[in-house]
């Protein structure tokens, strides 16, 4: 949400110092428009959560770098090319909680209303935490918060992730027929 509520701000800024600044919104747009060719292959060879986490923080790695930038150039550079790293994961990610929920069988439900609700309220509180960050820090410091936590967080479950995660269908059924009696 960070590009979608300081971002304008932050390009109408750019548009000071360079012909090209206007373009930092759309730059975040135009990966995700061609990477959908080559999602499938990737998660085939290296698997679905690894792809997630492994391209997660390289997007986060390209956004806290570019916070580090004073070209335009370079920022732009580094918007698109977070960009093109974030619009792998996005939907690498979602097909890790397709599985989840494939396999939950009877907790299915929960867990789509645990996502759904997740992101509800990332719409919610994202805007109102960016908008506080870019008054304490600047515009560009928003995106190289975002981009360190979501860089450190990617690196974290990339390695502590199970490579298989087991749900052990006998004891959520046991647990859901008890608070159902």
């Amino acid at each position: 949400s960070a590009v979608y509520s300081v971002g304008p701000l932050f390009s109408e800024h750019l548009k000071d110092q360079h012909a090209l600044g206007s373009l930092f919104v759309s730059l975040y747009g135009i990966p995700g428009i061609f990477v959908g060719i080559a999602l499938q292959p990737l998660g085939k060879r290296f698997g679905k959560k690894k792809v997630a986490f492994v391209t997660g923080a390289l997007g986060g790695l390209c956004a806290f770098l570019m916070g580090f930038a004073s070209a335009v150039t370079m920022i732009l550079a580094g918007m698109f090319f977070a960009s093109l790293w974030i619009s792998i994961m996005e939907p690498s990610l979602v097909a890790v909680f397709e599985d989840l929920i494939a396999r939950g069988e009877k907790v299915a439900n929960d867990l789509i209303s645990m996502t759904a609700m997740t992101c509800s309220f990332s719409y919610i509180v994202g805007p109102i935490l960016n908008g506080y960050l870019n008054d304490q820090f600047g515009e560009l410091m928003v995106f190289k918060i975002w981009g360190g936590l979501i860089f450190a967080w990617s690196l974290f479950l990339l390695f502590t992730f199970p490579r298989k995660v087991h749900l052990p269908q006998k004891q959520i059924a046991e647990i859901i027929d008890e608070t159902e009696a």
